[in-house]
């Protein structure tokens, strides 16, 4: 993405935001125009302006205990999905993966979540309940409150509907206090430098950071009319890890799975099955999106993603 359609979509983003946030909203808003045109080392100075306002509005909450003990029946190592309207709405490329899921997780119980079972598991709050109705508050914004109060509650992992497994989910992954698919660093574009991925993390439950994480979320989408931030959730996660009694989870995790996002770009190209296998031994899963108009065919060969959905 050039960098004008770059400052296009920061304006539009952070532009409408002021009225809610002010001078922290324009000091953010400068900041990432800054990263766009010289360099984006002034993210950095960016992620102080959010963090010390959140931290500022929301240290006291993170301390609170409203999230109910875990619930012993459902500690045998879950996996979570989540899906609104469930299986049968999902895009192509989202049931591809949750198969995927399915076919590497045979020996752990795999819940879907869905607007029809979401209360056996845990109770959102009425206010945000209302505003997801009302669509105040987005899906994404919602999921991430979702997978912090499941975390939180009974552990296990959590797996976003778009992420495709190659092979089976290691064993391993289920005894940290805290996981997630760590990466290099490469630069500064997202607060998280790679330490991190929301979209497939989980714990063992012998620390307490996903009942202060889902707090503090819950908190923060309860009193803000909207979110500061798109990934407003990674924002609260370096906080908590700067604690020096978290600081060591996120140490502890491996760098692994350093291809995470490359068949991602692979999707509509050319199938090459040399390049395919050497991502499958070297990887366990892989993340896709469902935003991408995907082809099956390219100058008359099959893609990736054709491949990917003639094996599912």
């Amino acid at each position: 993405m050039n960098k004008i359609k770059q400052s296009y979509y920061s304006t539009k983003s952070y532009i409408p935001k002021v009225k809610y946030f002010g001078l922290v909203a324009i000091k953010i808003y400068l900041f990432d125009l800054l990263a766009i045109w010289f360099d984006d080392k002034f993210n950095l100075y960016k992620y102080k302006v959010i963090e010390d306002y959140l931290e500022s509005k929301y240290n006291s909450f993170s301390n609170e205990k409203k999230i109910h003990n875990n619930d012993l029946s459902l500690k045998d190592k879950t996996i979570w999905i989540f899906w609104w309207q469930g299986e049968s709405t999902m895009p192509e490329i989202c049931k591809i993966c949750y198969h995927s899921l399915l076919k590497h997780s045979k020996k752990y119980k795999v819940v879907m979540v869905t607007q029809n079972n979401l209360n056996d598991y845990i109770q959102i709050p009425r206010k945000i309940m209302q505003k997801v109705e009302k669509g105040s508050l987005s899906f994404t914004n919602f999921s991430d409150i979702v997978r912090c109060m499941l975390l939180a509650r009974y552990g296990g992992l959590w797996v976003d509907s778009t992420m495709f497994f190659v092979q089976d989910i290691p064993e391993e992954w289920f005894d940290y206090p805290f996981f997630s698919l760590k990466n290099k660093p490469d630069g500064f574009k997202f607060v998280s430098q790679n330490r991190w991925s929301t979209f497939i993390m989980g714990s063992n439950m012998t620390c307490s950071y996903f009942k202060e994480l889902a707090q503090l979320m819950i908190k923060y989408a309860e009193r803000e009319q909207i979110f500061l931030e798109y990934m407003t959730i990674d924002y609260f996660m370096d906080i908590l890890f700067r604690c020096s009694k978290y600081k060591q989870y996120i140490d502890m995790l491996p760098v692994q799975n350093e291809d995470l996002h490359v068949l991602r770009q692979l999707l509509n190209k050319e199938m090459n099955t040399d390049v395919y296998n050497t991502l499958v031994h070297n990887n366990v899963c892989f993340k896709l999106s469902y935003k991408l108009e995907l082809r099956e065919f390219v100058n008359g060969c099959s893609t990736f993603y054709k491949f990917l959905k003639d094996e599912k």
